[in-house]
């Protein structure tokens, strides 16, 4: 024997003693072993698994000569964290950085190839080893894969392949080690990743109408088109392997090699590359060797990871795995009597490609058994796809964790048909916390069956079996160590400037949560695109909706502002409050039958804000904006706020600067919406490293109705393109508690008449209300209070404060689609009508200042990070009295809530649980300045709303949920309801002490208000 062969098989047995502690196979019996790993390939993609257009030799030759895996799954759905769990042996959560890609696999770490290395082994690879990301960092001078071999490249056959001759790089190893010495080569193609050349399937002669479209996308000639592109790269990948396999027949090495064929995750397409479903986790496995594999031309239904390869590899060389692998050695599935012995496998992402604010990632785990999926999502209010602001992205681009492509952009420009929306939405769309899917019946996983109270028995069983499972293998995620994946640096590409990941803050999933309450004034339950208009645009509170829970049937308490703003602070009803109208509220004239009943002028000293319980718990508290609830003794700086910006108790002149209030400073072109949020912003950084309680509460969008420059310009330029409708601007609305109320008919007729064009006080007690929404300067505005919300979620998210806010969204009342008639004197020119009606309510009835439904319904947006629903409608009725035990609630004090609160905790609906049905009150003892709408009362059971008037008595029935725009009065159909409803009005009115009118005793029953003007010297 030569010298230098037997110098090398001592080398293997020292070395292969010295590693593992046990006596080596013979060197001729230890394997050689090659790797051939395809990049973004999904299992359903190779003729042996199917496909009926692919062409794969090479896989079903493998398939065929050895083992053919049904079930096998990559431990991460993206390139690094997989091809680390692959020489690893372990899975990504065990990984600390390397469970991200574009980050680094730490040396301390051991892999296969270096175990393998140690033993005598030569190494090597070719193409796409370990990586993307930076050896460096973690301590290596080399790709784990192996000594790169790239030198030799060829011609492509089409463009966005690589030039890299695989093969030839391969055949250059070979000849580069010693002949007898075992070796362990990575065959790491870069294709079918992403981008193909266009139109490359076409080329081939592939006929599109055979490609199999998973129903996850739209069956179109774009996206069939799309599909032959990546199976070109797809067929591409296997002739490559084809040219391995004859390279070491050529050398009399085939059959003492064991070869892998498989691929780093799946297709890259949405909803599957760095998804949890099959589409990204299931991969083609087929493994040969002829000395090894007993009875070949097996399928294996058994379930195995990637990370099983590393113990097998080491098995096979006769080395003992390490302990801190938790993959398991497939060697006892090569034997002809092996049965299956898993019946599940286990996966995660964390972050991809860097497409959140802040380097946040998506953390999911998920379990898969032949018949379920069940996937647990921890931030479920994140963006599951990336985010679809480019500006948050490294990348750049929308829901950046999906590769660009053609069936992408499909599917960001569906055209609003259900079955595109519902397509759209599976791809990009917010997931809730848990999903399960049945297999058997929806093996594409379209349909979450998963309940958010976790009743489905699979359900609770696949969770609890998870779990477990991440404890056993320890989660940081589930055992509570520490959790950096959102705080690893990112060595990617950034292409978007100011785009970094946070900084981590120590403590900070200890912090109480902080609170930001939004709160808009006179914005309407219509006046957001996310409700409905299509006039306004609201991107950042959208964003907010997808982020949280929207709430289709949100009650103000009371149908103007400072009612409303006092129940929020106390918890409380208006009547129990006694503050049951603006501040100071409207005189009394005489041609009102009865006189308003007097109110506190400002919130009772003795009641408790949710600022002071707050500030009680160590919570910094500050209010921007509007307070309108009375002056000295009862400021917000003696209600629990510690600043007020800018302390003026309600009244201000104009939202263009100067705006002469002391306490803002402000110049020649500021806006007063901005410059509250330039406040803010500060307060928000100064009080950053404590828990804070920000109420945002926005002059705007009340009058007068002012827009910023740019943006009313930009809205002016809007309207003009806009189509010209053929529906009526202003209807007639009358009072429903006045004996001479017009029939609908009647207000029809009515408004063409001349005697009626004017904008005032109408005869018969009469007022118009806008039916469009149209208005530039208003429109404006509520962009304005748009980019503040914004600039403050940007701010949160900029200083890692994000995933630690609740923000809540909300409106005081109904929008101002009726103008304000507080003075019966009042008329407006038809040139200033865009100064006296702000929006349309539609398709809810009457305006701010009636208790119908555009009075009073309006829009609450409620996001609470890992821990609320995102992207969730909810339907049950709320009220304005819930926020105090709700937010007390959410930041872990609740037992701090007295029980004198009204409202009650709305937390379960944020959590997809339901809460015990009630009924909600308002009462409204005044005569409204907006609109001729009576003194009255109204109650909210269930579906139905009763409304009651007290100059004389009169009541409408509406059943809301078949008639929202409150048309059908049931008063007189449904008889027994009326009544039950009315009785129990009346008993809460009596609980809460609720302040009754009087007789006014100056009241002249022949003085219309249409006519005070001319009676009057007022």
């Amino acid at each position: 024997m030569p010298i230098k062969k037997f110098s090398i098989k001592l080398l293997i047995a020292i070395s292969a003693i010295a590693t593992t502690g046990l006596p080596p196979l013979a060197a001729d019996d230890r394997p050689n072993i090659l790797i051939c790993i395809s990049d973004d390939q999904s299992y359903a993609h190779t003729g042996a698994n199917g496909d009926p257009v692919v062409k794969t030799p090479a896989f079903d030759r493998i398939a065929r000569e050895g083992l053919r895996f049904t079930h096998a799954f990559c431990d991460a759905p993206t390139c690094g964290p997989s091809r680390s769990a692959i020489l690893t042996g372990q899975h990504i959560w065990r990984l600390e950085e390397a469970g991200n890609i574009h980050s680094t696999l730490p040396a301390k770490f051991p892999t296969y190839t270096e175990l393998l290395k140690s033993a005598g082994y030569a190494i090597g690879h070719t193409g796409k080893g370990w990586g993307p990301g930076r050896l460096e960092p973690g301590g290596r001078a080399v790709n784990p894969a192996g000594k790169p071999f790239n030198q030799k490249n060829r011609k492509p056959p089409f463009r966005q392949i690589r030039a890299t001759d695989y093969s030839a790089n391969f055949e250059d190893f070979l000849d580069q080690i010693d002949a007898d010495q075992p070796f362990c080569f990575w065959l790491g193609t870069s294709e079918p990743h992403r981008g193909f050349q266009l139109g490359a399937g076409k080329l081939t002669g592939k006929d599109s109408a055979k490609v199999v479209v998973p129903p996850i996308f739209p069956d179109t000639d774009t996206v069939r088109n799309d599909i032959l592109d990546y199976l070109v790269e797809v067929e591409y990948f296997d002739s490559v392997v084809e040219e391995a396999i004859s390279l070491l027949e050529a050398r009399g090495e085939l059959d003492n090699t064991l070869i892998v064929v498989t691929s780093d995750h799946g297709m890259p397409f949405p909803r599957a590359k760095a998804s949890l479903y099959d589409a990204g986790t299931r991969v083609p496995l087929a493994i040969r060797w002829p000395r090894g594999i007993e009875s070949p031309e097996r399928v294996v239904e058994s379930f195995v990871s990637l990370s099983d390869l590393a113990p097998t590899f080491l098995e096979a060389a006769g080395l003992k795995p390490p302990a801190s692998m938790t993959g398991h050695s497939l060697v006892k599935t090569f034997k002809k009597h092996s049965v299956p012995s898993r019946d599940a496998a286990f996966f995660a992402m964390e972050r991809h490609d860097g497409c959140r604010a802040g380097g946040k990632g998506y953390p999911c785990r998920a379990i898969r058994t032949s018949d379920y999926l069940y996937i647990y999502n921890f931030e479920p209010t994140r963006w599951p796809s990336g985010s679809p602001d480019p500006t948050v992205c490294a990348r750049a681009i929308p829901y950046g964790e999906i590769d660009s492509s053609p069936t992408k952009t499909a599917l960001m420009q569906q055209n609003n048909s259900p079955e595109d929306v519902r397509l759209a939405q599976l791809a990009f769309g917010m997931r809730p916390a848990e999903e399960l899917y049945d297999l058997k019946n929806d093996p594409h996983q379209l349909v979450n069956l998963a309940t958010t109270d976790r009743s489905h028995k699979v359900q609770n069983s696949l969770h609890k079996r998870l779990f477990e499972y991440l404890r056993e293998t320890k989660d940081p995620r589930v055992t509570g160590g520490s959790i950096d994946w959102d705080f690893y640096p990112y060595y990617g590409v950034v292409r978007t400037k100011g785009w970094s990941v946070n900084k981590k803050e120590p403590n900070a999933s200890t912090s109480p949560p902080n609170v930001v309450f939004f709160l808009v004034d006179d914005l309407g339950w219509s006046d957001v695109g996310c409700y409905g208009s299509s006039f306004y645009e609201t991107p950042n509170i959208d964003h907010l909706s997808s982020e949280g829970v929207r709430f289709t049937d949100a009650y103000a308490a009371c149908h103007v502002c400072s009612p409303t703003r006092a129940s929020i602070l106390t918890g409380k009803y208006p009547a129990t409050l006694n503050l049951t109208d603006w501040l100071k509220g409207r005189r009394d004239f005489p041609f009102q039958k009865l006189l308003n009943a007097e109110i506190n002028q400002q919130l009772p000293k003795q009641e408790v804000t949710i600022a002071e319980a707050l500030k009680q718990n160590g919570y910094a508290t500050a209010i921007f904006g509007k307070w309108h609830l009375g002056n000295t003794p009862t400021t917000p700086l003696e209600h629990g706020f510690d600043i007020h910006v800018p302390n003026v108790p309600s009244n201000w002149r104009t939202f263009h600067g100067p705006f002469g209030m002391k306490n803002l400073k402000s110049k020649k072109g500021d806006y007063l919406t901005d410059r509250l949020t330039d406040s803010a912003i500060e307060w928000i950084e100064d009080k950053k490293d404590e828990p804070f309680f920000l109420y945002m509460s926005h002059f705007a969008v009340h009058d007068p109705i002012q827009g910023r420059k740019d943006l009313v310009d930009k809205y002016s330029k809007k309207l003009k393109q806009m189509p010209v409708t053929e529906s009526a601007d202003f209807i007639l609305e009358g009072n429903p508690d006045n004996p001479r109320n017009p029939t609908r008919q009647e207000l029809t007729q009515l408004i063409q008449t001349r005697e009626f064009a004017r904008h005032k006080v109408l005869p018969h007690g009469t007022i118009k209300i806008k039916q469009k929404q149209d208005n530039p300067e208003f429109a404006a505005m509520v962009e304005g209070v748009d980019q503040s919300l914004g600039r403050i979620t940007r701010k949160l998210s900029q200083l890692g404060l994000e995933d630690n806010t609740i923000v809540i969204f909300f409106s005081d009342n109904g929008g101002m689609a009726a103008m304000n008639v507080g003075n019966p004197k009042r008329i407006v020119p038809e040139q200033n009508i865009n100064k006296a009606y702000s929006t349309s309510c539609l398709p809810l009835r009457g305006a701010k200042g009636w208790l119908y439904e555009g009075g009073i319904r309006v829009p609450l947006i409620v996001k609470w990070p890992s821990k609320g629903q995102a992207n969730t409608v909810c339907s049950t009725p709320v009220s304005s009295i819930d926020f105090f035990p709700t937010i007390m609630s959410m930041v872990g004090l609740e037992e701090s809530t007295s029980a004198d609160k009204e409202g009650v905790n709305i937390s379960p609906l944020l959590l997809g649980n339901p809460i015990e049905s009630r009924s909600i009150y308002w009462h409204f003892p005044h005569y409204s300045n907006h609109g001729m709408h009576s003194p009255g009362g109204a109650i909210r059971s269930g579906k139905y709303k009763l409304l009651e008037y007290f100059e004389n008595g009169s009541v409408q029935l509406f059943d809301l949920e078949n008639d929202i725009g409150e048309q059908n009065d049931l008063s007189k159909i449904e008889l027994k309801k009326a009544e039950e409803l009315q009785s129990e009005l009346e008993l809460w009115r009596k609980k809460v002490g609720a302040r009754m009118m009087k007789p006014n005793p100056t009241f002249n029953p022949d003085l219309q208000a249409e006519n005070y003007y001319l009676e009057s010297n007022n």
